[in-house]
């Protein structure tokens, strides 16, 4: 299996310190594509629960 970089960085900023969620993700990845480019992270691994409620929570400050 060929990441970019980008892709890479994305991937372990997304499962953090959990080792056995950054294989599963990885695995997933491999039977998606071989070459996986950050678009592909972007839309098939899960961010961490407190990424989404961060998210959620600058959504309703900005009114988004």
């Amino acid at each position: 299996m060929k990441i970019e970089r980008k892709a890479l960085d994305e991937l372990c900023a997304r499962c953090g310190k959990n080792a056995i969620k950054a294989k599963t993700e990885a695995e997933k990845l491999c039977t998606y594509n071989n070459s996986i480019v950050l678009d592909d992270v972007i839309n098939l691994v899960s961010r961490e629960l407190d990424d989404n409620i961060f998210n959620l929570i600058e959504g309703i400050v900005m009114k988004d």
